[in-house]
């Protein structure tokens, strides 16, 4: 998609906010492109229907994004947080007092001069997205995924257990091969990267359509992964990074619901 900076009010408008140049809009396309994912974290086929959504996504409420997001922090700061899904996922963390990157659109110099890690130095359009590394050797519980392409195989039923952070033991009803060839690519492919939470209320799945919008930014989404986490400020080094999505999460905190079934309470 070509946006015309001009004729795009909302777009000038945020520009102009962060005494950005117009040329800064190259970015946005090539990520616009590559944001369109399928849940089991690989690209999907970018359609002129999710352009639409992205424009329609730029036009949101930023204070109010913002300050979601950090009443967020505070109730997953609070304890132990738990994520489970339909499909099985049941794993536990702990984020301490590590960082969290907050994609709410605000990218102005006072902004960039307060980042703690080195994320926080790159502000995405559109925004709504919560970033953590959790304490690695507090992460403990599974992960299971119904569908995803490690390869050219897709492996059905992946369930990956996590001790302290790293998996334990990982098996798949179909393609199990493939994934452990995944987990022993890298020193990082076996290790817990980070916690996403989507915050933009117009991040919607278009009609027809399949894939989630924007890596995930969409309101009530959960990101995992695994892979080298140091840009968020963890301890994982390594040359990999694998992004799972789960778009039907529960996240809570002891009692304290932040998710339910995807939708953010």
């Amino acid at each position: 998609m070509l946006i015309d900076v001009a004729s795009d009010p909302v777009l000038s408008r945020w520009l102009a906010c962060n005494g950005l140049a117009t040329d800064a809009i190259e970015a946005l396309y090539r990520h616009w492109v590559d944001g369109t994912r399928d849940v089991d974290g690989l690209p999907a086929p970018h359609t002129p229907a999710y352009d639409r959504v992205y424009v329609d996504a730029l036009d949101v409420d930023y204070r109010q994004l913002a300050t979601r997001m950090d009443q967020a922090i505070g109730r997953l700061r609070a304890g132990e947080v738990r994520v489970t899904t339909p499909s099985g996922t049941d794993i536990r963390f702990r984020v301490g007092d590590r960082p969290f990157n907050t994609q709410d659109g605000d990218a102005s110099k006072a902004r960039a001069s307060m980042g703690r890690i080195r994320i926080d130095r790159h502000i995405e359009l559109p925004a709504g997205i919560l970033r953590v590394a959790p304490l690695e050797e507090s992460v403990t519980g599974v992960i299971v995924v119904p569908s995803a392409r490690f390869g050219s195989e897709r492996a059905v039923d992946v369930r990956l257990e996590f001790q302290k952070g790293l998996v334990s033991r990982a098996q798949a009803r179909s393609g199990n091969e493939a994934v452990q060839t995944f987990l022993m690519s890298d020193p990082a492919a076996s290790r817990f990267r980070e916690f996403c939470l989507g915050f933009n209320p117009k991040l919607v799945v278009p009609s027809g359509e399949s894939a989630l919008p924007y890596y995930g930014y969409g309101s009530g989404v959960v990101r995992m992964s695994l892979g080298d986490n140091t840009e968020l400020g963890g301890s994982v080094r390594g040359g990999v990074v694998r992004w799972l999505f789960f778009p039907d999460a529960t996240v809570r905190v002891g009692s304290d619901v932040i998710v339910r079934d995807g939708k953010l309470q």
